[in-house]
C-alpha cells in the first residue's frame, strides 16, 4: 500500500488475519493520524521547517493559538496544501500520469477522508482518530517500508514501524517526495524486486538484518535507464533556489499578506461596528 493505502493494508492484515499473506510493502506509511499532525510541527524533521522562516513562525503561532479557522491561517494553509499536493511528486516536471491522476481525483472524497489541509488531518475527517501503532507488533510477516527524504510522512511518522514491526526492512529514498514510485522508480522497483525475491525464496529468514538502507544522494545519482529520467529533483537543502522553491516562497508570501489583509479588514469591521453600536 501507499500513503492511505498503508492504513488499509494494516487494518486488512490485523483485522482479517489472512492465511495467504506472505509479505507486505508500505510506501510513505502512517499508523497514527494525531502523530502525523504533531510530526509536521517538529522543528527538526517537520514539514513546516521547509517554509520561509517568517511564515513558519506565524503558522506555529497560529497553531499554538488553535486559530485553525482564522482567515489568516486558512489563507496560508490553503496555498501550502496546494503546493505540497503538487509536490507529492518531487520532480520539476510533473509526469503526465500524475497530472491525469490529479485531474481525476475525487477531491470531495479526499476532504471527507483527510480534510482540506496537508499540514494536519482534519478533526472532522474519517481518518482523524485512526491508530494502528499499538498493534503493529502483530504483523508477523516480512514488511518493506519505504519513505522519501522530502516525504510528508516524516521520520517521526515512520518511527512506529521501526519500533514495532518484528520483520521489517527500511529504505530511505533520498531523491523522493511522497510518491517515491514516480520520483525514483528505478531504486524503488529494484528494492521491491530484491525484497520479494528473497522473501519468496527464504520467507522470514530472507529479511535483511535491521538497518536503514538509502538510495543514492541527489548529487551523486546518475540515471542508468529511461525509468529514472523523470527524477530531476528539487533540493530544499542546497543553496540553489530552483523554480519551484522560488514559486513557493513568492506564493506563500502572497498568501501571508492576503491573510493579514483579511484579518485586518475583519478586525477593522468589528471595531467599526462596535463604535457604531456604542
Amino acid at each position: 500500500g501507499h500513503s492511505w493505502g498503508t492504513v488499509i493494508a494494516q487494518v486488512f492484515a490485523l483485522d482479517t488475519l489472512p492465511k495467504g499473506l506472505v509479505s507486505m510493502i508500505f510506501s510513505g506509511p502512517m499508523s497514527d493520524a494525531r502523530l502525523y499532525n504533531e510530526a509536521q510541527l517538529d522543528p527538526d524533521t517537520g514539514t513546516l521547517r521547509l517554509l520561509p522562516p517568517f511564515i513558519e513562525k506565524r503558522m506555529r503561532a497560529l497553531d499554538r493559538e488553535r486559530a485553525h479557522d482564522s482567515d489568516e491561517y486558512l489563507a496560508i494553509d490553503g496555498l501550502f496544501s496546494i503546493i505540497f499536493t503538487s509536490w507529492t511528486v518531487g520532480t520539476r516536471t510533473i509526469p503526465d500520469c500524475v497530472k491525469a491522476t490529479f485531474e481525476k481525483t475525487n477531491w470531495f472524497l479526499y476532504d471527507f477522508l483527510w480534510g482540506p489541509s496537508e499540514i494536519r488531518i482534519d478533526s472532522k475527517s474519517t481518518l482523524y482518530g485512526i491508530s494502528t501503532t499499538d498493534r503493529l507488533k502483530y504483523i508477523d510477516v516480512p514488511v518493506l517500508v519505504t519513505s522519501g527524504k522530502y516525504d510528508l510522512m516524516t521520520p517521526k511518522v515512520v518511527q512506529p514501524f521501526k519500533d514495532s514491526l518484528p520483520y521489517a526492512e527500511f529504505l530511505m529514498l533520498n531523491r523522493s517526495s511522497h510518491a517515491s514510485v514516480i520520483d525514483e522508480p528505478g531504486p524503488m522497483n529494484d528494492a521491491i524486486a530484491d525484497f520479494l525475491d528473497r522473501i519468496e525464496a527464504y520467507g522470514v529468514e530472507g529479511v535483511k538484518p535491521r538497518q536503514a538502507a538509502e538510495s543514492p544522494d541527489q548529487e551523486n545519482f546518475t540515471a542508468d535507464s529511461d525509468r529514472n529520467e523523470v527524477c530531476v529533483k528539487f533540493d530544499f537543502d542546497s543553496g540553489e533556489h530552483t523554480v519551484p522553491t522560488v514559486f513557493m516562497m513568492a506564493a506563500l508570501l502572497g498568501a501571508f499578506l492576503f491573510g493579514a489583509i483579511i484579518g485586518f479588514a475583519s478586525s477593522s469591521k468589528k471595531h467599526t461596528k462596535g463604535v457604531k453600536q456604542a
